[in-house]
């Protein structure tokens, strides 16, 4: 159940840079018409385990960029990047540069191809979330196939979690009760993002892209996230949760009905 993406995740404020790749539709959110991500990097070619630079920039309805987004001090611009499969993971907050592109210097080690999902609120609009993609070139290893593990106990090596599914109008109704890996008790959460951590859920195939809602309640390591999911099919969940100041994944694989 291995889930962070092998990659240097300091951003920096961006250079100029060179070549494209084509956005594509799909994510939640996003429709023809609506506000797409522009992927380029530099080089054009992205080898796996180099450097390069990676530059986002939001088009608006017009298919002119837009730099002007709602300040919020907890998700700004929040970008999640996945390899196809869902066996790669990371979220960044990417730096935004005088042009108001977003980006900086990345590092992936696993070559396939990627998909990214940015989070951003237009001023004075509503949130949108856009995606796009772009590959890593090298050998691209098999990702494992997506089994559910929930309703049930998962663990990884530093964090585990009773959960249950429970489907509601219109919803689905994900409650977690955080513990060790062995089930012991959690002692040290802490608040991340302005909340109690922070979930997704990402499609089988990669275009469904879906932020659950953590609802207020209960303790800090018993929770209930609200997910709205577009289709039926397997997901993949992704959640972080911050412990003693360190931040924890929990990947796990439902399906939904």
């Amino acid at each position: 159940m291995r889930a962070c993406i092998r990659l240097a995740t300091m951003f920096l404020l961006l250079f100029p840079v060179a070549a494209s790749a084509q956005p594509v539709q799909g994510a939640q959110g996003v429709r023809f018409g609506e506000y797409q991500l522009r992927v380029t990097t530099e080089p054009r070619s992205v080898q796996a385990g180099e450097t390069f630079q990676l530059t986002l920039n939001v088009l608006d309805p017009n298919g002119a960029v837009s730099s002007d987004f709602e300040e919020n001090p907890n998700k700004f611009f929040d970008l999640i990047i996945v390899r196809d499969g869902l066996d790669e993971f990371a979220r960044l907050s990417p730096g935004q540069g005088p042009d108001g592109a977003f980006g900086g210097p990345l590092r992936i080690s696993v070559p396939g191809r990627y998909f990214l999902y940015a989070d951003f609120t237009p001023r004075g609009g509503s949130p949108v979330t856009a995606m796009a993609e772009f590959t890593v070139q090298g050998a691209a290893p098999e990702a494992p196939a997506l089994t559910p593990h929930v309703p049930g106990r998962i663990a990884t090596g530093t964090l585990g979690a009773e959960v249950g599914v429970e489907k509601t109008l219109g919803a689905h109704r994900i409650d977690l009760k955080l513990s060790q890996p062995d089930g012991s008790p959690v002692t040290d959460m802490e608040p991340y993002l302005g909340a109690r951590g922070m979930m997704v859920f990402i499609s089988a195939d990669g275009t469904e892209f879906v932020r659950g809602s953590i609802v207020e309640g209960g303790n800090a390591t018993a929770m209930t996230i609200e997910a709205r999911f577009p289709r039926p099919g397997l997901y993949k969940a992704f959640g972080e949760f911050l412990r003693a100041g360190k931040l924890h994944e929990l990947p796990f694989v439902l399906n939904v009905e």
